[in-house]
């Protein structure tokens, strides 16, 4: 009799989680396949850029019909005591109208370098250079009526 009360009891504790579990209703978009949206949907991309690094990551977007709307991003730290490694993005957008879009992400990197080396026998001054490039992202995107 008591094993089961005791066994009831864990159920029951198990089973009562006052922590509120977190629904994410947004729809992640892909590059590898067609997105399939609705109008009043939020869609996300997430994304990262790294932390510590010596350059700068910024992202801009294109949108061939011009539907889709970006709204807000948040980046969130794994670890922040920590020098190095990267941080998660999380870029939303929402669709404003209906069509069949082609959604770019440019994903723009730069760096001033130090200098180059230049030997001293040449009469060259030493510059800081910049080090930049650009990511490409394609998403094409189907918005239909709910």
């Amino acid at each position: 009799m008591v094993r089961l009360f005791i066994a009831l009891a864990i159920a029951a504790l198990s089973a009562c989680n006052s922590t509120p579990k977190v629904v994410d209703n947004r729809i992640p978009l892909s590059t590898k396949t067609e997105n399939s949206v609705q109008l009043g949907d939020t869609l996300v991309i997430f994304t990262g850029a790294c932390k510590g690094c010596e350059f700068e990551t910024t992202y801009s977007f294109t949108d061939s019909l011009g539907i889709i709307k970006e709204t807000g991003s948040n980046s969130s730290d794994d670890c922040p005591d920590c020098a190095g490694g990267s941080y998660n993005v999380e870029i939303e957008f929402v669709p404003l109208k209906i069509g069949k879009t082609v959604l770019k992400m440019y994903k723009h990197e730069w760096a001033m370098s130090d200098s180059i080396y230049v030997p001293e026998i040449l009469d060259y001054e030493q510059k800081p250079i910049i080090v930049d490039s650009v990511l490409v992202a394609t998403f094409i995107i189907e918005v239909k009526t709910k």
